[in-house]
């Protein structure tokens, strides 16, 4: 089982992918996801085709040829399925591959790939299940828990009309049969909540076929969009975070609130400059006394012409750690966020090029010595 991001990037890979492929998780997080097609479905573009596919339909289940990392090749089938967040936003796809180049799995190796599944999907911020054909949850995710109030064991092999109440049961049976049928539903209903409560919900029925083509059951996926409206400004302020930090070639990311002069650093953007954790940011604070005294007022000046400015800026300039003492030379890069025509936030990326600046150095350096 392996989940991407929206490019495709691989953003986790279970022990099942490992045991399959070959790759460690280390080795694959962050790679793209078109390392293990095969050289020409790389070139036919099949891996994009894949994922606008699970988009546009839903999932995208395929039988093809894929790649070991020793580069032998094996028969796999694969269904791709996109993920969601709460509020509808794309967070990637979720990829499940398995390997029919040898004997049918035997029964150990089902429950492997269902304690991987139940790993995966318990992490996930949205209801997942699998009712049968005779309408019995075989499969719940840890959320179920939490939405219901409720042990899994008093929820997995029970049927749905236990679970959910008659009403509710009633009002689904219609939408459950069709997705027996082999039909691809998403709708909006009311979702029994613990306590007696109800939520607006996006529900979405997928129907699971069996190596025969037939239904065999249906992946249900619960959505809970009563916290969209509250989100959405959250939601905007990490989408222009995340647009501008992908336009970027960096590893750390800050924000300089224009209104409010509040500058937050990631993890990584306070490790470059030497700081802790819990170290206080600012820019007249951190900032500019981070930068190295000979580069901080080309960088000071970069930043003022930089705000407001459609075009951003892009510039390199030395910093000293202020815990750590250890002097590096970073590359920035930053553009400015409008809202309603006005600039709102500076917004950006750094990354370390220290390694590869001394590198140049030293060719310089060798050049220099072979032509005297």
């Amino acid at each position: 089982m392996v989940t991407t991001d929206p490019e495709g990037r691989v953003t986790a890979w279970n022990p099942g992918a490992e045991r399959i492929l070959g790759w460690t998780a280390e080795e694959m997080v962050g790679q793209p996801s078109a390392t293990f097609f095969t050289p020409e479905d790389r070139a036919a573009g099949q891996p994009t085709a894949d994922m606008r596919r699970a988009v546009e339909t839903g999932r995208a289940a395929d039988e093809r040829w894929h790649l070991r990392k020793d580069g032998t090749r094996f028969w796999a089938s694969g269904e791709m399925m996109p993920l969601r967040s709460p509020d509808g936003a794309e967070l990637g796809f979720i990829k499940i591959l398995r390997d029919r180049t040898g004997a049918t799995a035997c029964e150990g190796q089902t429950r492997r790939v269902r304690d991987e599944l139940q790993v995966v999907t318990d992490a996930l911020p949205v209801l997942i299940s699998f009712i049968d054909r005779d309408h019995v949850y075989r499969f719940v995710n840890r959320h179920y828990e939490t939405w219901f109030g409720r042990p899994a064991g008093e929820i997995l092999d029970r049927p749905v009309r236990e679970v959910v109440g008659k009403e509710t049961y009633a009002a689904r049976l219609p939408f459950l049969e069709r997705a027996l049928a082999g039909e691809d539903l998403t709708f909006d209903a009311l979702m029994p909540y613990r306590g007696g409560e109800t939520r607006q919900s996006e529900i979405r029925y997928v129907p699971r076929r069996s190596a025969g083509g037939a239904v065999d059951g249906v992946f249900v996926m619960v959505t809970d969009i009563a916290e969209r409206h509250r989100a959405r400004a959250d939601l905007q302020e990490a989408e222009d975070r995340l647009r501008l930090a992908l336009e970027g070639a960096g590893t750390g990311i800050y924000d300089y609130d224009l209104v409010t002069g509040a500058l937050t650093w990631d993890a990584r953007t306070r490790a470059l400059f030497g700081l802790s954790p819990d170290d206080p940011v600012s820019y007249e604070g951190a900032f500019l006394p981070g930068v190295d005294p000979e580069d901080r007022e080309r960088a000071d000046r970069a930043v003022q012409a930089a705000i407001g400015s459609p075009d951003g800026f892009d510039i390199e300039y030395r910093v000293v750690g202020r815990r750590d003492g250890v002097e590096r030379v970073l590359a920035a890069r930053g553009n400015t966020v409008f809202r309603n025509g006005a600039p709102a936030r500076f917004v950006g990326t750094v990354r370390d090029v220290t390694e590869a600046r001394a590198a140049e150095a030293s060719a310089r350096r060798l050049a220099a010595l072979v032509e005297q």
